[in-house]
């Protein structure tokens, strides 16, 4: 219900992306992902700008390690497209292009 606790913990999930990319739990990743595609559907501006950024440098910090989950991630930003304004959408074209530069050829392979 607060806005400002959720935009703080997806700063927190960018903030230490590399930590969890290089750790050895693959669960930390998991879970982290999971938790910023769950806030990408938020309905608060200001959590919609910080998730999109967060996802952005979690992107960059796992690479290649994002294609296991390409299609939760793609499946959330789609929708988020149709929820978007302003500000919020720039962002997330952003985030888009992050991880076509980031990912590599795995996003266009399969149903994506």
């Amino acid at each position: 219900s607060l806005p400002q606790l959720r935009c703080i913990s997806a700063w927190a999930l960018g903030r230490y992306a590399s930590w969890t990319v290089t750790a050895d739990d693959p669960s930390l990743v998991a879970c982290s992902i999971e938790a910023l595609v769950g806030r990408l559907l938020d309905r608060n501006r200001k959590v919609q700008v910080a998730t999109c950024s967060a996802l952005g440098v979690y992107v960059e910090a796992a690479g290649d390690l994002m294609t296991l989950y390409l299609e939760p991630v793609y499946r959330a930003l789609m929708e988020a497209l149709q929820l978007y304004r302003a500000r919020s959408i720039l962002c997330l074209f952003d985030t888009l292009g992050v991880m076509a530069d980031n990912v590599g050829p795995a996003i266009g392979e399969g149903s994506l």
